[in-house]
């Protein structure tokens, strides 16, 4: 059942954003890094991504208790609140699980520290945008971070 919410969550997202329908939904992507990737390799991120988005969603919803005596209202958005903040820490640290996958791809990549407080808010606010977003990564992080507050608020149901 959560899974169907999730899709209809999105798919409201998603319907709401011309940007992302308009000209079909992969044709603003065929310039994307993704794509200079071996199957292997958009496999690996593929994973990697689906992970995250379901650790997201998993904590979200376990989230629902912690507000399950407040006013649906106060609790939808308090729910919400916490389920973006879990996001954005999750996101926030998602570049350096992709290029530790990245090094096992290219052995060349030094090892190294990719994230940064200042670098994680900068990219959360381009992604959040979904109207600019310039990349297939960006747009599935802001359609992420926008499918939480229905998400959120139908945990809260009563």
């Amino acid at each position: 059942m959560r899974a169907v919410v999730v899709i209809v969550c999105s798919a409201l997202v998603i319907g709401s954003i011309a940007a992302l329908w308009r000209g079909g939904l992969m044709s603003p992507y065929a310039d994307d890094s993704f794509w200079t990737l071996t199957t292997a390799g958009r496999a690996g991120v593929i994973a990697i991504t689906v992970s995250g988005l379901a650790l997201v969603l998993w904590i979200a919803q376990k989230l629902t208790p912690t507000f399950a005596k407040l006013p649906f209202l106060a609790a939808a958005i308090l729910h919400s609140v916490a389920a973006l903040a879990i996001f954005a820490v999750i996101y926030g640290v998602s570049p350096q699980v992709f290029y530790s996958f990245y090094q096992i791809i290219f052995p060349d990549l030094p090892a190294q520290w990719v994230i940064s407080p200042a670098t994680a808010l900068s990219r959360l606010g381009d992604a959040i945008d979904l109207i600019t977003a310039p990349n297939l990564s960006d747009d599935i992080a802001g359609l992420t971070f926008w499918t939480l507050i229905p998400f959120a608020a139908w945990c809260q149901r009563r």
